[in-house]
């Protein structure tokens, strides 16, 4: 007999309601039709602000053919220095010992850099996520208005093994019916030792087979 801590019990309330779960679409119906006027705005809002700009409205139309496109044009280049200065300062004070490996199925091939005091509004980390270019990008993209779901800095580094583990292999994100994500490299890649972002367009990826829960894909399927 298992029996759950009242935490235990909070954490699987959280995932069912929020998180990489099969109710992610029963509850983005719910929501909106608990608040369809909310929705209405929401999107009458992003529809204006994916059209305000010409160069914008051509980037965005990629962006939804492709499914990736590039953010520069839609970040303020000092508050990005500010930001890749900062996590670079964090990062070399990070302990790494590529030989540890985790024995469960997490992600063991990398270390979190923010805290709880970096994720308010005042904090440029933040802000970056916060600017109105990439607002009106995401609310194109996504057709209403966004919410911030997380803003997070990972330090990645190679692991003392041959095989991949968990989102080092290609995988969908499961968060929601739809999601943006905006990468940002701290230092420059110049090869594949920098390890590199690899994806595979919006096309291609509706050749790859999906399950409704989460799960990876290995490199044999996505060739």
């Amino acid at each position: 007999l298992h029996i759950f801590k009242f935490s235990s019990w909070q954490k699987l309330v959280r995932e069912l309601l929020h998180m990489r779960s099969p109710f992610r679409i029963i509850r983005w119906y719910v929501l909106r039709i608990l608040h369809p006027l909310q929705t209405l705005k929401r999107r009458r809002f992003a529809w204006r602000l994916g059209k305000e700009e010409p160069k914008r409205r051509e980037r965005l139309e990629s962006l939804l053919r492709k499914g990736v496109g590039i953010a520069q044009p839609d970040l303020d280049p000092s508050l990005l220095k500010e930001v890749c200065t900062e996590l670079c300062r964090r990062a070399k004070s990070v302990v790494v010992d590529p030989t540890k490996e985790s024995e469960n199925s997490g992600n063991d091939f990398w270390k979190h850099l923010l805290t709880e005091d970096d994720l308010t509004t005042d904090r440029p980390f933040v802000r970056l996520a916060l600017q109105p270019g990439v607002i009106a990008m995401a609310s194109g993209y996504l057709g209403e208005v966004p919410y911030l779901s997380s803003v997070k800095a990972i330090l990645s580094y190679p692991m003392a093994r041959d095989r991949l583990k968990g989102s080092q292999n290609w995988h969908y994100d499961h968060e929601d019916r739809k999601t943006i994500r905006l990468f940002i490299y701290a230092t420059d890649v110049r090869d594949e030792q920098d390890g590199p972002f690899t994806y595979i367009t919006a096309e291609c990826s509706k050749k790859v087979p999906n399950t409704f829960f989460p799960r990876e894909v290995d490199d044999e399927t996505i060739r």
